[in-house]
């Protein structure tokens, strides 16, 4: 097996770029993305008292009826974990997500939940775009710029 023979200082640039390298990786998967609310509230995509509607990609057990509240929120202006949306059948307030497993559980036949969801894909804006793909656009505008 031939022997490569790198000088000291060339070995030492190697493992320092090595190390910069798994640094830059391991703060890159500490730095994910904030989360769908926040981005599309504090880039003034959503608005505190806009509503949403809980009509994409609906399991099948479930219609959406437009003059029903439980297909209904409105966005509180909270960016926390728990508190994004108000729903309108019982006024309090939910994350998109939480709403979104209790209804599909809560009017399932047997009452069964859903298992993870992501509720940002099956809520949508005023004109009907899912909360999710509003804000992966916003993402992709905002890449391709810098």
């Amino acid at each position: 097996m031939p022997r490569v023979i790198i000088p000291l200082e060339e070995a030492k640039q190697y493992q320092i770029d090595i190390k910069i390298k798994e640094e830059k990786l391991a703060q890159s998967s500490h730095n994910s993305r904030p989360s769908t609310i926040r981005v599309l509230i504090e880039n003034g995509l959503l608005k505190q008292g806009d509503s949403i509607y809980l009509k994409n990609a609906l399991p099948t057990y479930l219609s959406y009826e437009d003059n029903d509240p439980v297909f209904q929120a409105v966005i509180t202006g909270k960016i926390g974990r728990s508190d994004a949306v108000r729903w309108k059948k019982d006024n309090a307030e939910y994350s998109v997500s939480a709403l979104a497993w209790k209804i599909f559980k809560d009017r399932h036949p047997e009452n069964k939940g859903p298992g993870g969801l992501n509720g940002n894909w099956h809520w949508v804006n005023s004109e009907g775009r899912p909360l999710s793909e509003i804000a992966e656009e916003f993402w992709e505008n905002i890449s391709q710029s810098s």
